[in-house]
């Protein structure tokens, strides 16, 4: 069990740093380094845990310090936690673009790129995060000292294992009665319609906006609309996410089509993209490829070639947070598409949704008011309203004004998916 939490907080730490760079937003200076320095710490010591657990079956002092060592990774845990909602918070606020104020000197600030800021103007919440870090970090120390006195054996990593980043898969599969918003359909309706008139021409679609807003969603509509399945010989969906791998891409868009096979194993980027090629060959096809980040057109160029030996008129329809990334990949304006954000109205319906199944229309009334104050904080981003409705599902009315007097980033619990993936 201390095993499992500890390299849960590894990968965590790992991952809030990942998602800083991809949103280019830095935490308060100086938290970060702390951190990593524990996450060091926390290596150090599972790589006896092994041998700790085996021996903790029997000997009660080992027992006690794998408890010990235990409730220390929950408490960075939840001090992690805290840097999440401070992310989520920059999300939802960036989704807004206001115009950047002059910041006061005595204001302590985490710094992002390109000249946007967000302040943790309430000293008590850093001088807080930074006293827990303090305690477990003291803790951790203590630890470590202690698994010295046990001559603990040290397990050896198997080679070649480390893991990569993880990002929740997407798949094509959309469950129509938890889609909000009459503007998604109409949008969607447009690139349906555009994918129709264009006829014989071949185009490369890109949905375009901040993580939360639907671009996924968006583009399972379009993926699972009527028209789209009598129009295409294929339809594929491959999320891609980071890094960009072509070998895995093109494997996946092979394996979908299922006329042709790969080797098992097989890194061999010219026999991929051959068989590749074979696949789709005069064959008219859609093509999703959801989540992609990359800017490197060397590494996109290689896998557009092999794909234009479809038939005309085959269409690739891409998800991306960066318009860069849509440019780069061969969009042109008119094929840009932009997902908009809920009304207040839709925001609530699709929070009472997710926090109030199983309540009557009358129960839902109870929640109204407070809900529809929560709801705007969500700022028209339905995977914030989402989470949020997670978590209330489990408050009672007394809990939902707790949490609607609340800051965002000082809520009790918020599922960690939303942050290493937002849709």
């Amino acid at each position: 069990m201390a095993d499992a939490m500890i390299s849960a907080v590894v990968e965590r730490v790992a991952a809030i740093i990942e998602d800083q760079i991809q949103y280019e937003v830095n935490l308060v200076r100086g938290v970060e380094k702390e951190l990593l320095d524990l996450s060091r710490k926390l290596e150090m010591i599972r790589k006896v845990l092994d041998d700790a657990e085996s021996r903790g079956v029997k000997d009660q002092s080992v027992k006690s310090w794998l408890k010990k060592l235990e409730a220390t990774a929950y408490e960075m845990d939840d001090i992690l936690d805290e840097w999440n909602y401070s992310l989520l918070k920059h999300k939802m606020e960036a989704s807004v673009e206001p115009e950047p104020e002059p910041e006061p000197e005595n204001k302590v600030c985490c710094s992002f790129i390109p000249s946007s800021h967000i302040c943790f103007n309430k000293v008590s919440v850093r001088r807080g995060t930074a006293k827990k870090v303090e305690h477990v970090k003291a803790t951790l120390d203590q630890i470590l000292r202690e698994k010295d006195d046990f001559n603990f054996i040290i397990s050896l990593p198997a080679p070649n294992l480390v893991p990569a980043p993880w990002r929740e898969q997407s798949t094509h599969l959309i469950d129509l009665k938890k889609v909000h918003g009459l503007t998604i359909y109409r949008k969607k309706d447009v690139i349906v319609r555009n994918m129709m008139l264009s006829g014989s021409s071949t185009k490369i679609l890109s949905i375009v906006g901040t993580g939360g807003l639907g671009k996924t969603t968006l583009a399972k509509l379009v993926y699972n609309d009527t028209q789209v399945k009598g129009c295409y010989e294929l339809r594929i969906w491959i999320c891609v996410s980071d890094p960009f791998d072509v070998v895995r891409i093109a494997s996946g868009i092979v394996d979908s089509v299922g006329s042709e096979t790969i080797p098992p194993n097989t890194d061999q980027l010219a026999l991929v993209l051959q068989k590749l090629g074979a696949s789709v060959l005069g064959k008219k096809f859609l093509l999703v490829l959801d989540d992609v980040w990359i800017e490197d057109e060397s590494k996109w160029k290689d896998l557009k070639i092999s794909l234009q030996c479809g038939a005309a008129g085959s269409k690739v329809l891409v998800t991306t947070r960066n318009e860069r990334v849509a440019k780069m990949m061969g969009t042109l304006g008119d094929d840009m598409y932009h997902p908009n954000k809920l009304s207040q109205e839709e925001c609530w319906s699709l929070l009472r949704d997710t926090s109030l199944p199983e309540k009557s229309e009358v129960e839902c009334q109870n929640f109204e008011d407070i809900g529809k104050k929560i709801a705007n904080k969500c700022n028209g981003l339905p995977l914030a309203a989402i989470v949020l409705g997670r978590l209330l599902q489990y408050k009672d009315l007394e809990g939902w004004k707790q949490v609607e007097n609340s800051e965002i980033w000082k809520l009790e619990k918020i599922e960690f998916e939303l942050f290493p993936h937002l849709v």
